[in-house]
């Protein structure tokens, strides 16, 4: 249904929506890394003493560590690169500093412990 005033999205847009469906539709397995992915990020980060939301996004959202600034920089000299978002920058995030991972299908178990462990000894 369209709105009176909507405008409709543009072609590229809808185009890349419809093949992300078929993506997924092709290749459940997708969705199936990703969802084991999310829990293996989550449930280190809570090994290691953090509080983890479980939400339906793929991006979990980490505080409470003192000096996320320095965290991020000493993980992106491990080549790992992770974003901090200032407090009150997401609608979903809690007013403080977070650290934001995004999490996908594609990262390998490997890698995540590989993040896991880095933060392990940083902190």
């Amino acid at each position: 249904m369209i709105m009176r005033g909507a405008s409709p999205a543009p072609p590229g847009l809808a185009a890349a929506a419809a093949a992300s469906l078929r993506v997924l539709q092709t290749t459940p397995e997708k969705r199936a890394n990703l969802t084991r992915n999310i829990k293996h990020v989550r449930s280190g980060l809570r090994a290691l003493g953090f509080e983890v939301a479980d939400t339906p996004v793929p991006i979990v959202t980490v505080k409470g560590v003192t000096d996320l600034e320095q965290l991020r920089d000493r993980l992106a000299e491990r080549d790992i690169i992770v974003r901090v978002q200032p407090a009150g920058g997401y609608s979903d995030a809690p007013d403080v500093p977070t650290l934001r991972l995004a999490v996908f299908s594609e990262h390998s178990p490997a890698q995540i412990d590989r993040l896991l462990q880095s933060m392990a000894e940083l902190l």
